[in-house]
């Protein structure tokens, strides 16, 4: 293959990514289950994707109640079956997923990385938020 060739493979897959990035932001709001809306699709500086999702109350009553390895495997069958994100790891893109209620209020976000989605766990590392109070904090 020659130089061009590359260059012309390379931006056929960037120009697919582009579009799937397109069709995904296209189809938002989009309710994912009884309690989660993702609301959007962002680019940040170092190339990765951040999806921001709204819990509803109850689904944020639930998260509130369940531990966080329950947390954990919610979210990953969510992953396996959203098909975007799927698109994007296999691309080798790594995505952000920020999960907040209906006030903005951190809930739950964790990375998606290439190499998390080849293995049998999908979710990646967990994000703390550095904002949230807990234990020991003072306000």
């Amino acid at each position: 293959m020659t130089s061009d060739e590359n260059e012309t493979a390379g931006n056929e897959v960037s120009i697919d990514l582009e579009g799937s990035l397109r069709q995904a932001r296209a189809q938002l709001p989009k309710k994912l289950d009884q309690y989660t809306i993702l609301r959007r699709i962002e680019e940040n500086p170092s190339g990765k994707l951040d999806f921001w999702y709204e819990v509803n109350d109850e689904g944020t009553r639930l998260c509130r109640r369940s531990g966080r390895q329950k947390l954990r495997e919610v979210a990953d069958k969510m992953i396996k079956k959203n098909d975007e994100i799927q698109v994007f790891a296999k691309a080798g893109i790594t995505s952000h997923h920020i999960y907040e209620n209906r006030y903005g209020t951190h809930l739950l976000s964790f990375t998606v990385s290439p190499e998390s989605i080849v293995g049998e766990e999908t979710v990646g590392q967990e994000q703390q938020n550095p904002f949230a109070a807990g234990p020991g904090m003072s306000r």
